[in-house]
């Protein structure tokens, strides 16, 4: 059997993780699928979906169309060796992805998140980067790819919708949808990760994530410095018009650190803390020892006519209903966000009167300008923490 070009790996668990988490990732994987097999590249592309530590497999959960259950093939880690590797954490995704790297077969691997959906122009503009048109001006093995995702709301998200309504919806929304927390260029290699995307001997040559980072946040940035010396970083963003949906699952008007003071969060990675070591997991990375290999995912007898009914079944009356309810419920976030700013903005006012809250209001004003409104929680609470960070630094 010939190798793919790309081996796309996601990491999971059968549990409700911050809500419907097995729906959303049946929908990335059915709609992802779709877009593969339209553009006939359903023998270029495979997807790994590793399976970490489900006390119930995650398989039996889903419910896959016959074009997605064709690509996928699992890796099932058994919940004692997920809870070994783990440790005090909750789910290592750098055990997982690695595991899933590391028993790849494609030339380049890209990681994307359980609940993302590639979209038709990421596909055709990888491929004929591949395929040698629009160059890059260096060897595209040598390119360390990252791209944004766009945000599909909260408000429809939530509502599981069938996935022809979220198939229908990137179409006539996904170019108008807002990135998530956009960077100025210089920064852009810390983005929200819609797809990290490398070709495998870099992958193999670092031993990929660093496996001591088994908390939150900071892998890719640490991957990317590992490998800058000798690969270029490249916002494939860009190239792509961030053709990465992701299915939000956290409501807007909720204090966007949440997640951040529940759980641990990995080492800060960028270029003023670089990582100490190029290569910090010794040759047996991705659960090399363990006896674990992947397999094709087993499609269920009734499973494909009723995934292939979600995706294509078209009723009018139905759609218009669920999106006026989900634009009327959109527009209330909207105009509850509204009043809590202008709340902000008269205490602000009253509070800069005096010279050093005029200039923190100035602060926060130029931190916030660029990013989407329900983002701006989360700006705030970075720039509170870089803050206090260098004020720890310049007293110790």
């Amino acid at each position: 059997m010939t190798a793919p070009v790309l081996s796309l790996i996601v990491c999971s668990r059968n549990d409700d993780y911050l809500g419907k988490a097995v729906w959303r990732l049946q929908t990335g994987l059915n709609l992802t699928a779709r877009t593969i097999h339209q553009l006939g590249l359903e023998h270029q592309v495979e997807i790994i979906l590793s399976d970490w530590g489900s006390e119930t497999p995650l398989e039996n959960a889903l419910c896959l169309s016959s074009e997605a259950a064709r690509l996928v093939r699992v890796l099932e880690v058994p919940p004692a060796t997920a809870r070994t590797y783990q440790q005090d954490a909750p789910f290592s995704e750098v055990h997982a992805l690695n595991a899933a790297a590391r028993r790849a077969r494609g030339e380049y691997i890209g990681r994307i998140d359980q609940d993302t959906i590639l979209g038709r122009t990421f596909f055709d503009r990888f491929f004929r980067l591949y395929d040698g048109g629009n160059s890059l001006g260096f060897p595209l093995d040598r390119a360390l790819m990252l791209s944004n995702r766009r945000g599909i709301p909260f408000r429809l998200a939530s509502a599981c919708p069938p996935t022809w309504v979220i198939d229908r919806f990137i179409r006539w929304f996904g170019r108008r949808l807002p990135q998530a927390m956009p960077l100025p260029e210089a920064d852009y290699y810390k983005s929200y990760v819609g797809i990290w995307l490398i070709h495998r001997d870099r992958w193999f040559e670092i031993g990929g994530y660093d496996e001591s980072f088994r908390y939150i946040n900071w892998m890719e940035v640490d991957m990317i410095l590992r490998l800058e010396p000798e690969c270029r970083f490249v916002n494939l963003g860009r190239i792509i018009d961030h053709a990465v949906y992701h299915l939000d699952h956290m409501h807007p008007l909720v204090y966007w650190g949440a997640k951040g003071r529940v759980r641990k969060e990995n080492p800060v990675r960028d270029r003023d803390h670089l990582p100490p070591h190029k290569r910090p997991n010794g040759s047996d990375w991705g659960l090399a020892r363990d006896p674990l290999s992947t397999r094709a995912y087993r499609l269920k007898p009734a499973e494909a006519e009723r995934a292939a009914e979600q995706i294509t079944r078209a009723r009018w009356g139905a759609f218009v209903g669920r999106t006026t309810w989900f634009g009327i419920r959109w527009l209330s976030d909207r105009i509850a966000m509204g009043l809590l700013i202008a709340l902000g903005w008269g205490l602000g006012r009253v509070l800069a009167l005096a010279p050093s809250w005029r200039a923190r209001m100035r602060g926060h004003r130029e931190a916030l300008r660029g990013h989407p409104m329900s983002r701006w929680p989360a700006v705030l609470r970075s720039r509170r923490i870089a803050r206090r960070d260098a004020t720890r630094r310049s007293t110790s």
